[in-house]
């Protein structure tokens, strides 16, 4: 199996089980570790616990609030493991997280895998910053994601 998934969801054996359930979870290092992103885009806050990815790291971007996901030698990134998403959710985020990233599966520094979206553009030499996120930029961010989870409907 690649390390990297296409977009199409007509065989996700690689992300559903034979039962139609997630069966890898998501590394969320970015905006979907916030509960209220979570409940906005998918309508609930899934299981989660916190875990860690060594030799990468949350980049700020340019003119963005969110981060991307890019290798970084000696940085190691604290996130969340979030579990239990069904196909339409998994799909639904692979829609909001767009081209610009390509979703990876990723051994995180306990020896779970899981998937994560990584970015594929320029990024800021600097780190992003989720309590920074959370305090200056969460209330926009979240009427954002329910405008862009309004036009996903209407499509």
């Amino acid at each position: 199996m690649s390390s990297t998934a296409s977009r199409g969801h007509e065989d996700r054996s690689d992300i559903f089980g034979p039962d139609g359930q997630s069966s890898m979870p998501l590394f969320a290092y970015g905006t979907l570790q916030a509960s209220e992103v979570m409940k906005t885009l998918i309508g609930r806050v899934p299981d989660h616990r916190p875990a860690e990815l060594e030799g990468w790291t949350a980049a700020r971007l340019p003119d963005r609030v969110y981060p991307g996901l890019v290798r970084r030698a000696g940085q190691r990134i604290s996130g969340q493991l979030v579990t239990g998403l069904t196909p339409a959710e998994w799909m639904l985020l692979d829609r909001f997280e767009d081209t610009d990233y390509v979703r990876e599966l990723l051994q995180l520094t306990d020896g779970t895998k899981a998937w994560t979206y990584v970015w594929q553009r320029d990024t800021e030499a600097a780190v992003w910053d989720l309590d920074e996120f959370l305090r200056s930029d969460l209330p926009d961010y979240v009427v954002r994601c329910s405008a862009w989870l309004t036009r996903d409907r209407a499509r």
